[in-house]
């Protein structure tokens, strides 16, 4: 029996690695109209059905663009809400296009889909440099790494190459509270 659930797991692991690539596959067919000038999911554009459409920017800066009517056609294939099917693609996206030693071990069998994705997860909001930092310094260890180790390192990424972004968490997490005395 156990011999049997390890073979279920790894034929699992497989295919979940697959539908990562399909994802990636399914973006890539689907591009955003990027000829028209404006920002990511900020202008409307009239398709060739007639029908209106937007691209989004899925993962972080480096990865393709996405048609906006994908997103749910992918969602409603897999069985995801289009909200968890847009964060899918997404998280796809990242791997293929920002994390590509993390997606060197899925695509290997090295890694599992799940792992990979939690990591993707946590670089979309990061600059290019910050994911390649997370990227060098997690793939090796991604199939042991846990939440808090992982956090720690995107802070670290986020300290060394996005100092703006530190000094907005910095004023964010100030006290807010004060207090005001009369006479």
């Amino acid at each position: 029996m156990l011999a049997a659930a390890r073979t279920s797991r790894r034929t699992a692991d497989r295919e979940e690695a697959n539908l990562l690539t399909l994802a990636v596959q399914w973006a890539l067919m689907h591009p955003a109209d990027t000829d028209r000038g404006h920002d990511p999911a900020t202008y409307t554009w009239r398709s060739w059905a007639g029908v209106e459409d937007t691209g989004l920017a899925l993962a972080g800066d480096g990865a393709p663009e996405v048609a906006e009517y994908a997103v749910a056609e992918f969602a409603a294939a897999v069985g995801l809400g289009t909200g968890a099917g847009k964060a899918y693609l997404g998280q796809a996206l990242e791997l293929a296009y920002r994390l590509p030693k993390t997606w060197a071990r899925v695509t290997g069998g090295e890694l599992p889909a799940w792992r990979a994705r939690r990591v993707a997860e946590q670089t979309i909001g990061l600059t290019r440099q910050a994911a390649a930092y997370v990227d060098t310094h997690v793939a090796g260890v991604a199939h042991k790494i846990g939440p808090a180790q992982l956090d720690r390192t995107v802070n670290e990424a986020i300290g060394r190459y996005m100092p703006e972004e530190v000094q907005r968490l910095a004023e964010a997490s100030w006290d807010k509270r004060h207090v005001t005395v009369h006479d």
